[in-house]
């Protein structure tokens, strides 16, 4: 394709070159280049791609997208304003705009999105939707499954995967929208169907540094510059100010009288949750499998987002009941009367939820293993290891991926919101055995942090790690 016609919706500032250029592929990766590339000088947290232009130009990059003109470097250069919302819009005009041809649904939030994106994706399929997701846990293109680095992939990947999902058939991609993504332009020109708000609490204070600024870039997604309509979480105080003054049309759910979209007549038990959602003076029953106050939210914010769509009644309650688990979400096994459940909570509020619900089944002692991600929000590490002692009677401190950080040090700055038993283990695998060496027949013990990852990173690299598959072996 012409580089010309790639820039299309790019502000331009000024082109040395031949803007006729042939353009074969895209990076953002030096070493990822091949012949009549177009490199990307992304400027990142680390390292800037204005450093490896020469470097790009060398391996055969026909063209490189600057913010600044780069002697030596001999190639066409485009200069532009913001390098990164430039690669947004170029992915788009490469992969031929597929976000425009399928419907998107976004969802953001802190916590929740992963589990609402897997039930909008069963109340589509019960519907006999053509569906695809992107997300925490992976690439689903239809029924293909794909792995992922990012929650929200780089617009590169993002459109690539876009168009295999369109000349895949996929009528329906629901993804999710993380803050990071937002605030850094990967989502610049998508403007999604329906945009779900699930919730906000501390999290990525690292990269934000203050809850009003993670605050302000979520809410800056739910503009007419992003969505057609919204779904939000009312309950909430930041989607209570969205609901307050929408900028799109928006469907509020929640159990407040105000909400759109409500669920009455709730029951609970051991199965799973039972509920009526009404909305516009219907009532629509559902059962679902899945347990906890917080996966009541996940199920109203998927119904809202499948009534907006127009999904029928039948289909949704279906497609939720048929949704009996979210790989890495409350996964749950059984070993000689105790129970081990596995789950992603990485956030204060992650933790308080998934413990409240295990701490109201549970018999016996509920014992907790977790840690905490090295170059990530600092001060939350206290924070979780405080809502951890809230409903745990005895905490087992291990690592989580400590990336370029000490595990011992992180262990360290958890402990002082520490109000029970605990015990330091900083290997993982040993701390899931000790933990469940401790347990009785009757005792829970919740292994967070990790969910479905598959590998545990540290200063030296990558172990391959699932914690349900190493706590299966265990069993075995």
């Amino acid at each position: 394709m012409k580089l010309c016609r790639l820039l299309n919706r790019v502000v331009v500032f000024e082109i040395y070159g031949d803007v006729t250029t042939e353009i074969k592929g895209l990076s953002h990766i030096s070493e990822e280049v091949g012949e009549d590339f177009l490199f990307f000088c992304i400027k990142g947290t680390k390292k800037d791609g204005h450093e490896f232009a020469k470097e790009a130009v060398k391996r055969g990059a026909a063209a490189i997208v600057t913010e600044k003109y780069i002697s030596g470097a001999d190639a066409v250069q485009v200069v532009v304003k913001n390098v990164r919302t430039a690669m947004s819009y170029i992915a788009q005009n490469f992969y031929d705009n597929p976000a425009d041809k399928m419907k998107l649904i976004a969802v953001t939030g802190t916590n929740g999105k992963t589990s609402v994106c897997c039930l909008i994706r069963g109340i589509l399929n019960a519907a006999g939707k053509k569906c695809g997701i992107i997300g925490t846990n992976g690439i689903w293109v239809r029924d293909e499954r794909f792995d992922s680095d990012l929650t929200t992939p780089d617009p590169i990947i993002m459109n690539s995967t876009l168009a295999l999902m369109y000349k895949k058939g996929v009528e329906y991609v629901v993804f999710e929208a993380s803050a990071h993504a937002i605030s850094l332009n990967k989502l610049e020109g998508i403007v999604a169907d329906i945009g779900v708000f699930t919730n906000i609490s501390q999290d990525h204070l690292d990269f934000f540094e203050t809850m009003e600024r993670y605050t302000e870039v979520k809410m800056n997604y739910f503009s007419r510059k992003y969505l057609k309509a919204a779904v939000v979480n009312c309950d909430d105080p930041v989607g209570e100010k969205l609901c307050g003054k929408p900028l799109v049309p928006t469907v509020s759910y929640g159990f407040d009288e105000s909400a759109h979209v409500r669920a009455v007549s709730l029951t609970e038990n051991k199965k799973g949750v039972g509920m009526d959602i009404e909305f516009r003076g219907e009532k629509i029953h559902i059962e679902s499998k899945l347990k906890g106050r917080y996966n009541i939210y996940n199920i109203m914010a998927a119904v809202s987002a499948s009534l907006v769509s127009g999904i029928k009644t039948a289909a949704i309650a279906q497609g939720i009941s048929e949704t009996d688990h979210i790989e890495g979400r409350g996964m749950r096994l059984e070993n000689d009367g105790v129970s081990i459940v596995v789950d992603f909570a990485h956030t204060p509020e992650g933790i308080a939820n998934i413990l409240d619900c295990l701490r109201k089944e549970t018999k016996g002692r509920l014992i907790t293993v977790f840690g905490c991600g090295g170059d990530r929000d600092r001060s939350k590490r206290a924070k979780m290891g405080e809502e951890a002692s809230k409903l745990s009677d005895l905490i087992v401190l291990t690592e989580d991926n400590s990336r370029s950080e000490n595990r011992e040090d992180i262990i360290r700055e958890i402990i002082p919101g520490i109000k029970v038993p605990f015990r330091v283990i900083e290997d993982r695998k040993q701390a899931i055995i000790e933990a469940l060496k401790c347990a009785r027949e009757g005792d829970t013990v919740a292994v967070l942090g990790k969910g479905a990852e598959k590998t545990i990173i540290r200063k030296d690299g990558e172990e391959r790690h699932s914690d349900l598959l190493f706590i299966k072996e265990l069993i075995k």
